[in-house]
């Protein structure tokens, strides 16, 4: 199968669960008979709950709700965040996919502090490509001037090398 057909056709996917994803949980909600089994352990939630000095008793149904609601809300982000993951052609969910997620939507924005969104940071140079010319940096640029100048006025001449290793005298 095309690896492009097949992005195309889970991103389809994706967006097609997010599509239906309340009326799905709904529907889920409404099915359950044992609210009981929840995937979140209860106890931890119980024990978060107790870490609010206001919190003096705990009904049964409270960490089952909040267990619920976590699951939810866990289950809502991460698809939102799968969704821009295949949008970068990727197969691994990232912290940055997470914090796109959060910015793009509104009802994220309680978590912006939480989880800020990273700025692209600049991919290394590759080791095994040696030959390949890269851009200069201004401070590389501002370098290389302020070499040239000197060298003028000294009688030397200097060559700086794109790559950041400095200056080199020129035989």
């Amino acid at each position: 199968m095309d690896s492009g057909l097949y992005n195309a056709a889970s991103s389809t996917d994706a967006q097609q669960k997010l599509a239906s994803f309340w009326s799905t949980v709904n529907e889920e909600i409404n099915s359950v008979q044992d609210f009981k089994n929840q995937d979140l352990p209860l106890a931890r939630i119980k024990k978060i709950m107790k870490m609010d000095e206001d919190v003096k008793m705990i009904s049964a149904e409270a960490p089952v709700l909040f267990a619920k609601a976590a699951e939810i809300f866990i289950n809502e982000l991460s698809l939102r965040a799968w969704i821009h993951t295949e949008d970068n052609k990727r197969r691994t969910l990232q912290r940055n996919d997470i914090g796109m997620a959060v910015a793009k939507y509104d009802q994220f924005d309680f978590l912006i502090d939480i989880v800020p969104r990273d700025e692209l940071k600049p991919q290394q140079k590759r080791q095994d490509a040696p030959n390949e010319m890269r851009t200069p940096t201004t401070d590389q640029v501002q370098y290389y001037f302020q070499l040239s100048n000197n060298a003028a006025t000294s009688g030397n001449t200097m060559v700086a090398q794109n790559n950041g290793t400095g200056p080199q005298h020129a035989q």
